[in-house]
């Protein structure tokens, strides 16, 4: 026998008949009651919780906003036709937290009909739609990104870097040298990159920005004339030791070196193997095979000589990481080392066993799997520039096992200095005496 059908089945022609019920004066006023609960409950949230996202990056606090609005009010006030030059703008530029090797290009941002002034509601209008919810880092940014760029890129940084190379009083010797000027550049977009471009992307986003130190670098060119003591990314004496590398190992000028020009760096201190995953990056990134331009050298002289920096590891591990799985194995290790050994008999030194090796580096970087090493690992341990030195550049490796007491005692004397900033001052040295000479 068949059950009978439920009170919603299709043969119960009642059950599909809705019903309709009027809400309760009771049940209406409950609902209005409760969201107004629930909008009190969230106005206490906000009290509660302060504001943690900006769009455009925190905010300066309220004090600073008023000091900047007097100071534009102030700057407006001292113009005799009540408008602002290019020249006034500069003088304003530190009160709104900006280096003044920034204000032509905010002028022309500001100044969309090219009158060759700004009228104070122009700038107003301005100062409130892109100034005043924006940090230090978002004014940076948005002045130097085209309109509507969610990234940076090498070439938004050239306009601003002519005006510092114009303009700056170190750079004064440079004026008349396009050709130097050109290159400068160059190395400072390139060390622009290698520090701030953690994601190896060749772009820069605003929240990489924040988490480096470059605005803040930028806002001291304005206080020190010295450009050699902007260390981080502007000096002078930088670029000459790093392009005098540069131009003796490409022999033929053409500013483009090869694998083989490449080689004798520092006496054949690299080892093959090491030079070959070098180049293999470069060309898995779109570079052309077996070509090293002065963009690409700069960042492999800077991760050379300093292998402890963490955009140094990073280079270095993705090269000594050969099938990119994330981890470097015992297997590249051993192969990485096999060239070490070979050059060791060369050399007549005493061979050391790669098993020896192995059991040294591990204890040196104590990785969480002994079995393989991780990047965090290297950056960890802080000795990366041992571990990497002990696979594919021996002369450095022997020379930090040979290092005398009173080299130490002189690194431990300059702790603000890195070895890259150390490494950079005596090479600058040797040459300027061999110039002398």
């Amino acid at each position: 026998s068949t059950p009978p059908l439920g009170p919603r089945s299709p043969g119960s022609a009642a059950a599909l008949r809705p019903t309709v019920r009027t809400p309760s004066s009771a049940s209406v006023d409950l609902s209005m009651r409760f969201a107004d609960a629930e909008q009190q409950r969230r106005e206490r949230a906000k009290e509660l919780i302060p504001q943690f996202y900006f769009k455009g990056g925190r905010p300066l606090p309220d004090d600073l906003l008023e000091a900047e609005s007097k100071a534009i009010s102030a700057a407006f006030a001292k113009q005799s036709n009540g408008r602002l030059d290019l020249n006034a703008l500069v003088e304003l530029m530190p009160a709104l937290s900006m280096s003044k090797y920034l204000a032509p290009l905010l002028f022309d941002q500001i100044d969309t009909a090219k009158a060759g002034s700004i009228k104070p509601a122009t700038f107003r209008r301005y100062w409130r739609k892109h100034l005043q919810t924006a940090d230090e880092h978002k004014r940076f940014f948005d002045v130097l990104a085209p309109e509507g760029a969610q990234v940076l890129r090498r070439a938004d940084f050239q306009p601003w870097l002519n005006i510092v190379v114009s303009s700056h009083p170190g750079l004064e010797f440079l004026r008349g040298s396009e050709e130097f000027q050109a290159r400068y550049i160059q190395m400072v977009v390139a060390r622009i990159f290698f520090v701030v471009d953690r994601s190896w992307s060749s772009t820069i986003t605003l929240n990489a920005l924040r988490k480096s130190d470059l605005v803040a670098n930028v806002r001291a060119l304005d206080d020190e004339p010295d450009i050699n003591k902007h260390l981080r990314f502007f000096s002078y004496e930088h670029f000459y030791i790093t392009y005098i590398a540069y131009w003796e190992l490409d022999t033929d000028h053409d500013l483009r070196i090869s694998k083989s020009d490449l080689a004798r760096h520092e006496s054949h201190a690299l080892t093959y193997r090491i030079l070959d995953r070098v180049f293999a990056l470069l060309e898995a990134g779109g570079a052309p095979p077996d070509t090293m331009d002065f963009d690409q050298f700069v960042v492999f002289f800077m991760a050379e000589q300093d292998k402890s920096s963490a955009p140094a590891i990073e280079y270095w591990f993705r090269c000594v990481d050969m099938d990119g799985d994330g981890f470097i194995s015992i297997y590249e290790m051993e192969y990485l080392f096999q060239e070490q050994i070979y050059r060791m008999n060369c050399l007549n030194l005493d061979e050391v066993p790669f098993e020896d090796l192995l059991c040294q580096l591990l204890d040196l970087v104590k990785p969480a799997d002994p079995s393989r090493i991780t990047l965090s690992d290297l950056k960890r341990c802080g000795q990366a520039q041992i571990f990497f030195n002990a696979l594919f550049n021996l002369n450095k490796f022997i020379n930090h096992e040979q290092k005398d007491p009173a080299t130490i005692r002189a690194e431990h004397g300059e702790p603000h200095l890195t070895p890259w900033d150390r490494f950079a001052r005596e090479e600058y040295e040797r040459l300027s005496i061999e110039d002398d000479d």
